[in-house]
């Protein structure tokens, strides 16, 4: 199996792909984020890089 692999210009298409309603995660924890929103989220990851 080949995996296309895209960069994009920041987080927010990862958060969106990570935190997709379908795949059932639960966001438990993190240290130095924003975990209002997916935004607030990539926010703080854009800031950080």
């Amino acid at each position: 199996m080949m995996a296309k692999i895209v960069k994009g210009s920041d987080f927010k298409g990862v958060v969106d792909y990570i935190l997709d309603k379908n795949k059932g995660v639960q966001k438990i924890t993190a240290n130095g984020l924003f975990m209002e929103s997916k935004e607030t989220i990539a926010m703080s990851f854009n800031i950080q890089s």
